[in-house]
């Protein structure tokens, strides 16, 4: 027959078993030893063995009996388990089994199991019952905790928001009086622009008046940016810059006695009346400038 070890219970008891390193609850443990209790025991006349079952129909020892020594006829030696006394074989409880297995006159019985695994249950739904209520207690006081900080947190945020909206009014006002000192300021300049800009107004007309400049029909301005002065001046056109009239000074006397004192072109030629001819002024220059350095 197997051995039936007997474990040693924990300090934790009933909270588990050691058992090569295998830590289990009291119910597990009492499951599992069923598998190991002999619940049944059947003779087989054919292979004439007695065979052991657990509750659970497996089988978990044989014994042959071919193996029984007779002795004087009426004695016999039994092993595994079996013992004969006055012609009388009964079955041996190991010292070390668990205090389930009994027997009897009526046979082989096992007592006490659903009493311990009820009592385990109980224990263990007490500890989880009171482990569950330290958690519940745990969690209210932490909600307590965290509530009071949120309160704290909507205290300092309505004091943020309350500083902040001050300080933004002051800001603003701050604001509103820069804008509104810069809109001076600038009415102001304004007002100093417009005196400048009629001062300068009158100041070229009486510096076109001493030019001889007058804005009449008997000038001529027939190219873009051109300036005249004088009057009856010839403005000369053409698609090239040494063609194009930009200054002039007219020394005309009518529409059909048009006339330039001094014409300067786009690309800067300047031409002047010398003996009632307009001469290049920049050829001039270059001939004697030849002459003089040849």
């Amino acid at each position: 027959m197997e051995e039936v070890k007997k474990r040693k219970t924990r300090m934790y008891d009933p909270w588990g078993y050691q058992e090569e390193n295998n830590y289990q609850s009291t119910e597990n443990i009492i499951e599992n030893d069923l598998d190991s209790f002999f619940a049944n025991a059947t003779y087989n006349k054919e292979d004439k063995k007695i065979h052991f079952t657990n509750k659970d129909g497996e089988e978990v020892e044989t014994l042959d009996v071919t193996e029984f020594t007779p002795s004087g006829g009426t004695s016999y030696t039994f092993n595994n388990g079996l013992q004969e006394n006055e012609g009388t074989v009964s079955v041996l409880i190991d010292s070390e089994s668990e205090p389930y297995l009994t027997t009897s006159d009526d046979g082989v019985k096992i007592s006490g199991i659903d009493y311990a695994i009820s009592d385990a249950v109980t224990v263990e739904k007490n500890r989880a019952e009171a482990s569950e209520e330290a958690l519940q207690t745990a969690i209210t006081t932490e909600e307590e905790r965290a509530k009071s900080k949120e309160d704290e947190l909507d205290e300092k945020i309505d004091a943020e928001v309350s500083a902040r909206t001050e300080s933004d009014s002051q800001l603003l006002d701050t604001i509103n009086d820069e804008i509104t000192r810069a809109t001076e300021k600038e009415e102001e300049l304004d007002e100093k622009i417009d005196s400048v800009s009629s001062g300068l107004s009158e100041a070229v007309e009486t510096l076109a008046e001493k030019l001889g400049y007058k804005n009449n029909d008997t000038l001529q301005t027939n190219n873009e940016h051109e300036v005249a002065f004088g009057e009856y001046n010839i403005s000369h056109e053409s698609e090239e810059a040494s063609g194009q009239t930009i200054f002039s000074i007219g020394n005309g006397t009518s529409d059909d006695n048009r006339s330039n004192a001094v014409e300067v072109m786009k690309n800067g030629d300047v031409y002047l009346l010398i003996e009632g001819e307009m001469m290049n002024i920049n050829l001039l220059l270059g001939q004697i400038a030849h002459e003089v350095y040849d």
